[in-house]
């Protein structure tokens, strides 16, 4: 192909692109109810970072001893603030962000099927929370895309499934580098974090149910789950910054992570409430709409190793932002950690214009 039509194709390409993610607000907004009817067309306010930044003093002393990541990016300018924003946070289930929008590459590239069946076996379980390892034996197959709407729910097992039949953790992570999100890694199963960071070897089968998990938990001498909670705090391995979330967002946003149906499909499956609790919407003003991820690892000795929430806020007047809130080693029982959610939600929505 000459390099002119190589040139067309690639205008071409992103005009579709361009024309099937510019309604975003439209395609989340539809995915959680009806679409206001007057869109913001004025200029968009610039973000008051100077104002951000006294107000997490504040929010940042409450998550203490934890440490507490934010960042927002509006979507429109690209302008954007940060606090901690080059910080590695555990992502916990947040990982399943990337997972799934990996996989959905694939499929983009025609290499993963979502209407191929796959048998879940014994040894595909994954610790808690896994409403298909609980479901097991009695229901072992599912299709591919199935898995992926339960993994982005934060399904583990579905989570592991997913990465194993892309290729792996490594194969997340070549994706993750071909886009340049550096800030980003995705280095282990969900089934070796969930049992590492609490310092069990592997995980069995025979825990998938909650009970069973927690009993084997709670067996492990105190000193080495310690040990094995500080590490994991301290480890980059399955990690992201806010900035790095950010990015991600901003490329599936701006049409530059995935085919046009594939996007929508993901931001469709982050809109459903399955994907979780929504604590950083009710910061914003009523009726503004979000589709976002969640995680948050076990917590375990008085500490919530990681919770972490990001998406696309949509705003009733039209303005669209990517947000993320990540918090690590945090003590907060989890009302307050609900509370502290909401409240870098407020400290965001006032300072937006």
């Amino acid at each position: 192909m000459s390099g002119n039509a190589s040139a067309v194709v690639r205008r071409a390409r992103r005009k579709r692109l361009a024309a099937a993610l510019a309604g975003l607000a439209a395609l989340v907004l539809a995915a959680c109810g009806p679409r206001p009817t007057h869109v913001a067309e004025r200029p968009t306010p610039r973000i008051d970072g100077a104002g951000l930044n006294v107000a997490m003093e504040a929010l940042t002393a409450r998550a203490a001893p934890g440490v507490l990541g934010a960042a927002i990016l509006d979507l429109r300018t690209g302008e954007s603030w940060s606090h901690n924003g080059d910080h590695p946070f555990p992502m916990a289930g947040l990982a399943s962000l990337p997972i799934v929008a990996a996989a959905l590459a694939e499929r983009d590239a025609g290499r993963l099927d979502l209407a191929q069946p796959v048998e879940i076996a014994d040894t595909d379980l994954s610790p808690p929370p896994s409403p298909i390892a609980r479901a097991w034996p009695g229901r072992r197959l599912y299709s591919v895309g199935e898995l992926l709407a339960a993994a982005a729910a934060g399904d583990s097992t579905a989570t592991d499934v997913v990465m194993k039949r892309i290729g792996g953790p490594g194969a997340v992570g070549g994706w993750l580098q071909s886009r340049r999100l550096d800030g980003i890694r995705v280095d282990r199963y969900t089934r070796q974090v969930g049992c590492e960071m609490s310092g069990l070897a592997s995980f069995r089968a025979d825990w998938a149910a909650e009970p069973a998990f927690a009993a084997a938990l709670a067996a492990v001498p105190e000193p080495r789950r310690r040990a094995a909670q500080i590490e994991y705090l301290r480890e980059r391995q399955d990690t992201a910054t806010p900035r790095g979330v950010l990015a991600l967002l901003g490329q599936l946003d701006g049409g530059e992570l995935l085919e046009p149906d594939s996007a929508r499909r993901l931001l469709t499956l982050m809109s459903r409430p399955a994907a979780g609790p929504e604590r950083l919407r009710h910061g914003f003003p009523p009726g503004t709409r979000i589709a976002h991820a969640v995680g948050t690892a076990r917590a375990d000795l008085g500490v919530e190793p990681a919770a972490n929430e990001a998406g696309i806020v949509v705003l009733p007047d039209g303005r669209r932002y990517a947000v993320a809130v990540l918090l690590a080693g945090s003590p907060l029982d989890p009302r307050a950690r609900d509370a502290l959610f909401v409240d870098v939600g407020k400290a965001m929505a006032r300072r937006l214009g």
